[in-house]
């Protein structure tokens, strides 16, 4: 029994911990996306698709990571061109 433990503990121990694509301000994504116009609940939105199946409206996006004061404050594009 205290082998089995000590064991499961070693294993615990040995395992590589979490990583993470992006650690923080100023870092690139690792992910490639793209970047396109959506409408939500029927205004025009800009947002990112990652992995072709899930999409990040910028504004939601950004209003998240600018409640960490660690994040500067940016302005989000109203369009495409911008």
């Amino acid at each position: 029994m205290r082998l089995t433990i000590l064991f499961a503990l070693l294993v615990t121990l040995a395992s590589p911990g979490p990583v993470s694509a992006q650690s923080g301000p100023g870092s690139t994504s690792a992910e490639p996306f793209k970047v396109g116009t959506f409408e939500i609940h029927g205004v025009p939105q800009v947002g990112i698709v990652l992995g072709d199946n899930l999409m990040v409206d910028l504004d939601v996006a950004n209003a998240a990571l600018e409640s960490n004061p660690t994040y500067p404050r940016i302005p989000m594009p109203a369009d495409m061109v911008e």
